[in-house]
């Protein structure tokens, strides 16, 4: 029995090799380009390389580039402002501080990153250490431009990263929390659900964040290419949930400011049939060509059908904010129906082929 414990599931293993990927790349970056300078250059210690092909990995090809393009320069005009400064000084406290100072200043004017900025600083005191001799200068560059080439090729070509499946369960997430709200709404939990709104906040900002690092992601990554349909169709997706949790807040505020308990009982059945489309909505996106479009289409109906008929249901209510709120629901219902619709046609246009049948 204990033996069944201890035994690593499949599950586990995947995680610790998606763990061990960043440092496995940055390890052979790190070393490829220190390789790579002493043979190219002859350099005796290119740690410049190194450090460069180490520093400019980021989460995606793009970001790599853009950064190892920011530390090159940084380079540049760190190695020229200590070619300058020993000029005039010699290498002291002053001409440390003034060096960081005109080196970071500079930096920010460029709009280079903190990590960007502070290799200004980095390089200017190693040249400035060794006396600003213009051939240490002129190595350290080479070196610099070498490990970031070096960790460009190394993201791009070795596991290019694919953010697309963590971007698929925060769109995911969103929509079951928009779900779950929208059951608790119609089950007439109105004042539980008042701190929901802070917690739909937060689902979609994480999937915003997810499907904004998806899309960037695709770019100069040439492995990734056949994931731009899975990415559009993600945005598509975020941008109608998106829409959708603002107007159940808006729901959840009508319900709040009228008598919940009256217009909250007229209202119980389409809200539950909103629920049904959000979730069937998921699993759309989540399994494309499965049955869940069908049942989303049959519930948007019974929702239009519902909406429709709580007019004359509510036609009695005396208090004229109690119809405002009662209109507002309505009017909220109906634009949630027509953002899942429009949503779902998109997703059925851009849906992926299925696979050809063996033989």
């Amino acid at each position: 029995m204990r033996q069944a414990k201890d035994r690593v599931t499949p599950l586990q293993l995947q995680e610790l090799i998606v763990r061990a990927i960043p440092p496995t790349k940055a390890a052979i970056a790190a070393g490829l380009s220190w390789w790579l300078a002493v043979l190219s250059f002859g350099s005796h210690q290119p740690y410049f390389a190194s450090l460069a092909a180490i520093l400019s990995l980021q989460v995606t090809v793009y970001e790599t580039l853009a950064f190892g393009a920011q530390r090159i320069v940084g380079v540049v005009i760190g190695i020229a402002l200590s070619l300058a400064l020993v000029h005039f000084l010699q290498a002291s406290a002053v001409a440390v501080a003034i060096l960081v100072f005109l080196g970071m200043a500079v930096s920010s004017l460029l709009g280079f990153r903190a990590r960007a900025a502070s290799q200004v600083g980095v390089s200017g005191l190693l040249v400035l250490a060794l006396g600003g001799k213009p051939e240490y200068a002129a190595a350290r560059l080479m070196e610099t431009v070498l490990g970031a080439l070096v960790g460009v090729l190394v993201q791009a070509l070795l596991w290019p990263p694919d953010p697309t499946p963590s971007a698929l369960k925060a769109v995911a997430a969103l929509g079951r929390a928009i779900a779950k709200e929208l059951r608790g709404l119609g089950r007439g939990r109105v004042a539980a659900q008042a701190g929901k709104a802070l917690v739909l906040a937060r689902e979609a900002a994480e999937a915003q964040a997810a499907v904004s690092l998806a899309r960037q992601s695709l770019r100069l990554n040439p492995l990734r290419r056949g994931r731009a349909a899975d990415a559009r169709r993600l945005e598509i997706a975020f941008s109608a949930l998106e829409r959708v949790a603002i107007e159940v807040r808006g729901m959840a505020r009508s319900l709040r400011d009228a008598d919940a308990a009256d217009l909250g009982r007229f209202a119980a059945v389409p809200i539950d049939l909103a629920q049904e489309a959000v979730a069937a909505f998921v699993g759309q996106v989540e399994h494309p060509g499965s049955d869940s479009a069908l049942r989303m289409r049959r519930a948007l109906r019974e929702l239009a059908r519902a909406n429709g008929e709580l007019l004359p249901q509510l036609a009695g209510m005396a208090e004229s904010g109690a119809l405002r709120e009662a209109g507002a629901l309505m009017s909220d219902l109906g634009r949630m129906e027509q953002d899942i619709a429009k949503a779902s046609r998109a997703l059925e246009h851009r849906r992926p082929p299925r696979p050809a049948p063996a033989g």
